[in-house]
């Protein structure tokens, strides 16, 4: 099982971006302010992609188990017909969180090289970590029980 994990100097900051939404009812991304005090997984990543499809179900488990607990996931699909591929991938895969469309400039914003690449945010709203290529459900679980167990921070908005 490889990985590939990086820490940067950049910031990869947890803010607004333009994408449009596909989960139930929820059509508009999520903000700063709504995931203040929470643990947050950003999956960047395109149907077509074999470790993204692989990765996802690890996804769905911790989403169920950590939800309550505080943890929230968004995924951003960065799929050329997204609008046709992305509804009908997220059915047959049973995904439980909000999945947005890439709004144009989000792979830039978030230096994306490739998929799928995660970032994982502490409750600060501050980037713990960035991950590009396939990482196991274990290694994110192990990550998320650390951030979890953390007092919030002091909140700032960008």
């Amino acid at each position: 099982m490889f990985y590939l994990f990086i820490c940067s100097n950049r910031n990869f900051h947890l803010s607004d971006f333009l994408c449009r939404g596909f989960s139930k009812e929820d059509t508009s991304c999520r903000t700063n302010q709504s995931n203040k005090g929470k643990v947050v997984i950003l999956d960047l990543w395109a149907t077509w992609c074999p470790p993204c499809r692989k990765e996802i179900p690890g996804f769905i488990n911790l989403y169920k188990k950590y939800k309550d607990k505080g943890l929230e996931i968004i995924g951003v699909a960065f799929d050329e017909n997204g609008q046709e591929v992305v509804p009908p991938f997220m059915k047959a895969m049973g995904i439980n969180y909000p999945v947005y469309l890439d709004g144009g400039d989000i792979a830039m914003k978030y230096d994306l090289q490739a998929y799928p690449t995660t970032i994982v945010y502490g409750k600060d709203v501050k980037a713990a970590s960035k991950h590009v290529g396939y990482v196991s459900e274990e290694e994110f679980e192990n990550e998320l029980r650390e951030l979890l167990k953390k007092k919030e921070g002091p909140f700032y908005s960008f």
